[in-house]
């Protein structure tokens, strides 16, 4: 996490210059500000910075630009200083407040999805601390169904429905919960990877009632009652297109295709292509504008790829392979990549994942593009 840690007692800055040497220690950057007068030996190298600027002015500038802010004084401080820039706990930063005697650690905000309780834990085994940690799901040994969600990289589509369900969950209500065939098995494989739990607390394999929780990359789930839709990221975009085709025109036909298909844009995990268009500007722009990776096969890795797709002679001249974006769809998929580059060869035990199709090859306007997912479960269709 990108963080800052400010403090305004003289006790206040030696807790500081503790807390940033330890988090620096962990994949965190931390920076930490104090008072001018208690500046002793603070400089860029150290990470301790002298404060030249308004605590009301820090505290903006902090909100833009780090994902968790810690106070080392007064919670009244803290409060005062943050209240002028909130906006809601799917976007605020986390906000942590330490008493300046280190003797508790208190999640302030944005404690499920700004990871404040987590990082209020980490402070508190750090410094010898009690965190104080006041969310109603944490306090009934709950865990909360947006902090859940993140955890397993899926987007909450509606955030007053989020709320409802957690407050459904914590008044003892059963809610349903389902995984749509076209990423079943995705909460299992994404709770394998990060450690965390299959199913969120509360909810059951089955609907009852008029509340449900529903794992789709579809645009909309059409289902009696009232439904949490979770956007997993799932969707792996194979894409070609005529050389200088300029981005707008690839993200206007993207989108049309999702839109005809009626899949999610929020579920695209990476764009993919071949190498010979590893440096199409179009593409490139494309995927940093959705905030996606941009992955490119060899013509040699496409061609292994098993399945079967509508060939086309004079690509296969051109380019070496008969279809590049069901195979770099597919191979995507198989390969489960989530991270810009070129891949020019296979790693081991590729052959054992299995993908599926299920969006054939799609062509307007100079663009050629088709979807593929990984097989997380067994299903009938596999390619």
């Amino acid at each position: 996490m990108k963080l800052a840690v400010i403090a305004f007692s003289r006790a206040g800055a030696a807790l500081c210059r503790v807390l940033c040497k330890k988090l620096n220690q962990f994949p965190d950057i931390c920076e930490g500000y104090v008072p001018a007068r208690y500046g002793e030996g603070s400089d860029e190298q150290t990470g301790i910075l002298c404060l030249r600027e308004s605590v009301a002015e820090w505290t903006g500038r902090m909100f833009a630009e780090k994902e968790g802010l810690i106070f080392i004084g007064a919670c009244g401080i803290a409060v005062r200083s943050i209240a002028p820039y909130l906006r809601d706990k799917f976007s605020d930063p986390a906000v942590v407040v330490m008493d300046d005697a280190g003797r508790h650690v208190i999640s302030l905000l944005s404690g499920h999805i700004g990871k404040a309780n987590e990082l209020t834990r980490r402070i508190a085994d750090m410094m010898g601390a009690e965190p104080v940690i006041t969310t109603a799901s944490d306090v009934h040994g709950i865990r909360a169904i947006d902090e859940w969600a993140a955890e397993l990289g899926l987007t909450i589509s509606d955030r007053d429905l989020a709320r409802k369900t957690a407050a459904a969950v914590l008044d003892g209500q059963k809610v349903g919960f389902f995984e749509d065939s076209v990423c079943q098995g995705y909460c299992q494989f994404a709770a394998a990877r990060t450690g965390g739990r299959e199913r969120p607390d509360g909810c059951e394999d089955v609907i009852r009632g008029d509340l449900a929780v529903g794992v789709s990359p579809r645009r909309s789930l059409s289902l009696r009652g009232e439904v949490l839709h979770l956007i997993p990221r799932c969707l792996m975009i194979g894409v070609g297109c005529k050389k200088g085709v300029p981005e707008e025109v690839i993200l206007s036909q993207l989108q049309e295709m999702l839109k005809r298909y009626h899949l999610d844009q929020r579920a695209v995990a990476c764009l993919a292509s071949i190498d010979r268009k590893s440096g199409e500007k179009g593409l490139i722009a494309a995927a940093r504008t959705w905030g996606v990776p941009f992955v490119t096969f060899s013509a040699s890795v496409l061609n292994q790829i098993p399945g079967e797709f509508s060939e086309s002679g004079f690509v296969r001249e051109v380019t070496g392979v008969g279809n590049v974006c069901e195979r770099a769809a597919c191979a995507a998929a198989r390969l489960r990549t989530y991270k810009t580059g070129n891949l020019e060869e296979l790693p081991e035990g590729w052959e054992k994942q299995k993908v599926r199709l299920v969006v054939s090859k799609y062509a307007n306007d100079g663009v050629t593009a088709a979807v593929a997912v990984p097989v997380y479960q067994e299903q009938r269709d596999d390619t």
